[in-house]
């Protein structure tokens, strides 16, 4: 057999095996809401900290205005 005629049941079987799993119910559904809830704890910590930060520097500049005058 040539090679073009090899490449088309080849392609055609990989284009079938993931349009199948595609298809294919995901039994993991709980573990992509675990995810996405770690990922939005995370940020909600991360704003917290920033949250933090910008009340320190406001702090920080206020000692200096109050002893710089």
């Amino acid at each position: 057999m040539t090679r073009s005629k090899l490449l088309f049941p080849v392609l055609f079987s990989v284009l079938l095996a993931f349009a199948l799993s595609a298809c294919s119910k995901s039994e993991d559904s709980e573990d992509e809401e675990h995810f996405a809830s770690s990922q939005q704890r995370a940020l909600e910590k991360a704003k917290g900290v920033e949250d933090m930060l910008q009340q320190s520097e406001e702090k920080r500049r206020k000692e200096l205005e109050q002893s710089g005058q």
